[in-house]
């Protein structure tokens, strides 16, 4: 007995995996855990854990607001030697000048900024907050990953820009550029393949009275599309770069050609809310959104010879003539306004094509899929962006691309029924052999990205949308085996791993406003 109690007791103090393992073996196994919910789960699970896995954490940082910053850099003086690690920044943070805000402080202290009395909606970094912030960006060498997000953009993040040797993808969104650029730099030379500017501006300061400055007088910072190992550009008419870069009277001394590497195209505009008679008024939006693109696009693109992708809202003002067969014959994902997508059609040899903002009778619609049939039956992937939803739509696409993979079909205002839905499998999906990928939804009818999430879809005798969705698709596990996404609510996303497996349901909290044309 006294043997066996000893036995026991030694079983109990034998180390756990945890504990019995080298540090070494840890750290190199949470480097390769890629999903940064994983790694707070594995923090949580023991002290040592916490602590050897804190680098890994440290990876991605996200430093949004000041507030962020003052309570993160503490444990960079605590855990040495992370900088080299960090591989993806998002910065949002802006020195404070003058006027309502408040300041946050290095110790994460908050004080007033003038003109005490107005309303403070923004937060600022205090001079010491903002140069712990400048010394310790210094040290990121290894960042493959940066985005600018609403924040004034200076001279050192310019530098800091080409400072970062492994830098491949940028982004810029709801920034403002400081007027004066003295060092101005080559950005050609830049490593950056995939480059983001939306909603960006030229700085003003709100005591200035500058009225013969243009605000669009942003060509230096534009050009940064003009790195020539770009492949993917992604911009709105904010960033009008075919305008203000390349079509620019002294583009071609300034080094400023498009780069011979560029494959993707993405032209983003600001989707209007759905009114009652299902208009875009004018004052929604802004002279430079309604006037974007221009033709300068579509030159551009014919110049581009590498081009495999084009999504644009626009491809080419009203009444303007194109000659489609000018185009990359590379060409091989392309979105546009479905008169323009038929053309393209006709002469290059897509895979993935879009037909934005379907504004057409149900009898339309269908001439006009049949006339995209006649030339790319074998579509893999169809985009069907309409301004309303009708019931002839998925019966033609079924009868005519049976070799899809993807579908995605979204409308304003209501949507199928019921018994539309849980008959479509059957009906017409079946007719789809390779299709892995559903989208149908009604998109959110106040123009942004943001989708609600209602507690019912159509029966409210269900406790939660998310077991009636699960039973709406039943009849659809038995002649889709392909099926592994399923998205029929803007605010919800069903997937599966395999055959037969169950479906798991995730909340969308903001839906892309790009569209990839993956299939």
């Amino acid at each position: 007995m006294e043997q066996q109690f000893r036995m026991g007791n030694d079983a109990q103090n034998e180390p756990s995996p945890a504990q019995g393992a080298p540090a070494e073996v840890w750290l190199e196994i949470f480097d390769h855990v890629p999903n940064s919910a994983d790694l707070t789960g594995i923090a949580s699970s023991c002290k040592r854990f916490r602590d050897l896995s804190i680098r890994a954490r440290h990876r991605d940082l996200v430093w949004r607001t000041p507030e962020q910053v003052a309570d993160d850099l503490p444990v960079w003086d605590t855990c040495l030697n992370m900088e080299p690690h960090v591989r993806s920044l998002v910065l949002g943070i802006t020195q404070y000048r003058a006027g309502p805000g408040d300041i946050i402080d290095l110790d994460g202290s908050r004080s007033f900024g003038k003109l005490v009395g107005q309303p403070r909606f923004e937060t600022y970094a205090s001079p010491q907050l903002h140069a712990a912030v400048l010394g310790k960006l210094d040290r990121f060498a290894n960042i493959a990953s940066m985005t600018f997000t609403n924040m004034s953009i200076k001279d050192t993040h310019f530098k800091l820009i080409h400072s970062l040797l492994k830098l491949s993808e940028l982004t810029i969104e709801r920034c403002a550029f400081e007027a004066r650029n003295v060092d101005q730099m080559d950005h050609t030379r830049l490593p950056i393949k995939d480059l983001t500017m939306l909603g960006v501006r030229r700085f003003r300061n709100y005591r200035d009275n500058l009225p013969n400055q243009p605000d669009d007088d942003i060509s230096y910072p534009l050009s940064l599309c003009a790195a020539q190992g770009l492949k993917s550009l992604t911009i709105d008419s904010s960033a009008d770069v075919f305008r203000g870069v390349f079509n620019a009277w002294d583009a071609h001394a300034r080094g400023w050609t498009i780069p011979r590497t560029l494959e993707h195209i993405y032209v983003l505009k600001k989707r209007p809310p759905v009114s009652s008679e299902n208009q875009q008024h004018p004052a929604q939006v802004g002279l430079a959104e309604s006037t974007f693109p221009d033709t300068r696009l579509y030159h551009f693109c014919v110049q581009a010879r590498s081009l495999k992708t084009i999504v644009t809202p626009i491809f080419v003002p009203n009444q303007t003539t194109i000659a489609p067969e000018l185009l990359p014959p590379s060409l091989e994902r392309f979105a546009a306004p479905l008169e323009t997508a038929q053309l393209i059609a006709a002469v290059r040899d897509v895979e993935a094509l879009g037909l934005i903002r379907c504004g057409v009778s149900a009898r339309e619609g269908i001439i006009a899929l049949a006339n995209v049939a006649a030339y790319r039956s074998g579509l893999k992937m169809l985009l069907l962006d309409c301004k309303g939803w009708d019931y002839e739509l998925v019966p033609a696409v079924a009868q005519l691309f049976k070799e899809l993979r993807r579908l995605k079909i979204v409308f304003d205002g209501p949507g199928p029924t019921e018994d539309f839905l849980v008959a479509l499998a059957p009906d017409h999906l079946v007719k789809l052999r390779e299709l892995h990928t559903l989208e149908l939804y009604e998109l959110p009818r106040n123009g942004s990205y943001v989708p609600e999430h209602p507690m019912h879809l159509f029966d409210d005798s269900f406790e939660s949308i998310e077991e009636e969705l699960r039973n709406l698709i039943i009849p659809w596990n038995r002649y889709c085996p392909n099926l592994r996404k399923v998205q029929l609510h803007a605010g919800y996303v069903m997937t599966r791993g395999f055959e037969g497996a169950a479906w798991c349901i995730e909340r969308v909290h903001c839906l892309e406003s790009k569209e990839d044309l993956d299939f």
